[in-house]
């Protein structure tokens, strides 16, 4: 009976830390306010837009082809204006994750697979190329940095999931004072319903939605 206990107490932890995780993933980052009347450049920034997660069944194959037109479309008359593509991409990090990675979702997104590269039908020319492992893209500090260095204060922001990182990287800019814009027909999200929820908020915070 005693063993049963550890057991069940062993359950609980590790579904309250299993929890815990998930919900640190797509948590926002805080950091130092930018003065966005000082910071005139803007950026494109292409969230998660890889292989891994564009081949798979979770969006319907007609949405993505017709966000990653979109999303090329973007990218062509962003270098065009002279305004930098910033490239975006998840792996997951730890032994933990990527274990719930490979027993929920076939590894995809996890370290060492094959997927991580952007999806092969995007044509970027990304002026750099971030790795992160939390939902919002700032959690790379390399990321702010560059934006700093560059004085960007817009982010226009495409890519996957509305309810996932790219909601996540839109509120990591906003709680900094960056303007954000985002392309709704440039976004995937897995849920339709939570994605309008999500940009209604976004857009109470401050965030421009444009088609």
């Amino acid at each position: 009976m005693q063993v049963l206990v550890y057991i069940g107490v062993a359950l609980l932890l590790l579904a309250a830390y299993t929890a815990w995780g998930m919900i640190r993933m797509q948590t926002p980052t805080r950091g130092r306010p930018i003065d966005p009347a000082v910071r005139t450049g803007e950026a494109m920034v292409v969230i998660d837009v890889q292989k891994d997660f564009t081949s798979g069944k979770t969006y319907d194959a007609e949405l993505v082809e017709r966000a990653l037109s979109r999303i090329n479309r973007l990218a062509a008359d962003a270098r065009d204006k002279g305004i930098p593509v910033l490239n975006v991409r998840h792996v997951f990090k730890g032994p933990y994750v990527n274990l719930l990675v490979r027993l929920l979702s076939g590894g995809r997104g996890g370290a060492g697979s094959r997927g991580l590269a952007t999806d092969p039908r995007l044509h970027l020319d990304a002026e750099a190329d971030f790795i992160k492992h939390r939902g919002d893209a700032f959690s790379n500090p390399e990321f702010g940095q560059w934006l700093d260095r560059h004085g960007i204060g817009k982010l226009v922001i495409v890519g996957l999931d509305g309810n996932a990182c790219v909601k996540s990287t839109a509120d990591g800019a906003l709680n900094r004072g960056y303007r954000v814009e985002i392309i709704d027909d440039a976004v995937l999200a897995y849920s339709a319903s939570g994605w309008a929820g999500q940009k209604a908020r976004l857009k109470a915070r401050g965030a421009m939605i444009a088609a």
